[in-house]
């Protein structure tokens, strides 16, 4: 699924947070992914120490933030328990997967060169 963001226009993070929470696109993922570590390739490494933080049994998070198809390797369901506590934990994590719906607002898009 995509959400079809575009190279060159602006978006708050929080948006991009949010439709990733709610629809799971694969193009916010990759962008939320380079924004937060520069690179994608970075990005599952930052997630594998961080798995390895929360003492989650040795987890292999590949170089692809997308969610479907699931390119994460868990094992027990207890390590996505958590995994899932600790997101719960974020209060803007929290606030979002509380809401009933949530819409993607439009894009500012940068003013044409003079």
């Amino acid at each position: 699924m995509r959400l079809n963001i575009k190279p060159g226009d602006t978006y708050q993070r929080i948006d991009l947070l949010r439709a990733l929470l709610v629809k799971s696109p694969n193009d916010v993922a990759r962008c939320l992914a380079r924004d937060n570590a520069g690179s994608i390739e970075l990005f599952a490494q930052k997630m594998n120490a961080k798995a390895r933080v929360h003492s989650v049994r040795p987890t292999r998070i590949s170089s692809t933030p997308m969610v479907f198809p699931c390119q994460i390797n868990i094992r027990p369901h207890a390590d996505l328990s958590i995994i899932a506590r600790a997101a719960y934990a974020n209060p803007t994590i929290r606030s979002i997967v509380c809401l009933p719906q949530a819409g993607f607002p439009l894009c500012q898009r940068p003013d044409p060169p003079a």
